[in-house]
């Protein structure tokens, strides 16, 4: 079975309410790469918060993080479109965080945004001050004036934030990328996602939306599901 599998990761293969993939999700995904296909999770996470939720996995598993600015496989980038510019100095006293490949920065250490940021990404988290020359992928604001970052693209905003990527980066834009490398064709490819991030995926090959959708990105998906086992159910190609 040679396909490519590309699925978003919170609220597709990651429940809302959850903070483990669950054992009969990973369980189906190691089924479908045993038989021949390559999986790809593709998600507006950090690498390493990605890497934590497929710790436990016992197959492949390609990362597309930062919403498409980054490409990694078996610890090696295979693609990678960081921000040029450097951060706008008026940005730095915000409630910013500042996604690198492995680390998450973030604003001052004492202050509660920081320990929040601790908590939601597993403790990989350190005060902007240390960035030095790492690259950085994406921003993220909270509760900052709209527009904040107008030489950037805004891949999404919602519940006070907004986030940003390089121009021209998107997931489906990185998803092609993947395509390349691989050798798949769009009729060899599915995705699954369930949010306005993921709409750029949708073009990539056959196309599901998870549950209701977000934002009317259900319009943009060939088929739609309840629930990530119930598209893979659907998907007679994996069959």
């Amino acid at each position: 079975m040679r396909k490519l599998l590309v699925s978003d990761l919170d609220g597709t293969i990651l429940p809302r309410t959850a903070h483990e993939i669950p054992t009969a999700v990973q369980n189906a995904i190691e089924k479908c790469v045993q038989n021949g296909a390559d999986f790809c999770v593709c998600s507006g996470r950090s690498y390493a918060d990605l890497k934590h939720f497929f710790r436990h996995f016992s197959v492949p598993v390609y990362y597309i993080g930062c919403d498409g600015a980054l490409l990694v496989y078996n610890n090696t980038v295979l693609y990678s479109r960081p921000i040029k510019s450097p951060l706008p100095p008026h940005l730095s006293n915000q409630n910013l965080l500042a996604y690198s490949d492995y680390l998450v920065y973030a604003a001052d250490k004492n202050i509660p945004f920081y320990r929040a940021a601790m908590k939601n990404h597993n403790g990989h988290v350190l005060p902007l001050s240390d960035k030095k020359d790492n690259p950085i992928y994406k921003l993220a604001l909270f509760n900052a004036p709209l527009h904040a970052c107008p030489h950037l693209s805004e891949v999404c905003r919602k519940n006070g934030w907004q986030e940003f990527v390089e121009n021209g980066v998107s997931k489906g834009n990185t998803v092609k990328k993947l395509q390349e490398i691989l050798h798949y064709t769009a009729n060899e490819t599915i995705v699954f996602g369930d949010g306005e991030n993921d709409i750029s995926m949708a073009q990539c090959g056959k196309s599901y939306v998870i549950g209701s959708g977000f934002f009317g990105c259900e319009k943009h998906f060939s088929n739609r599901a309840p629930t990530f086992l119930s598209a893979l159910a659907q998907s007679t190609e994996l069959k």
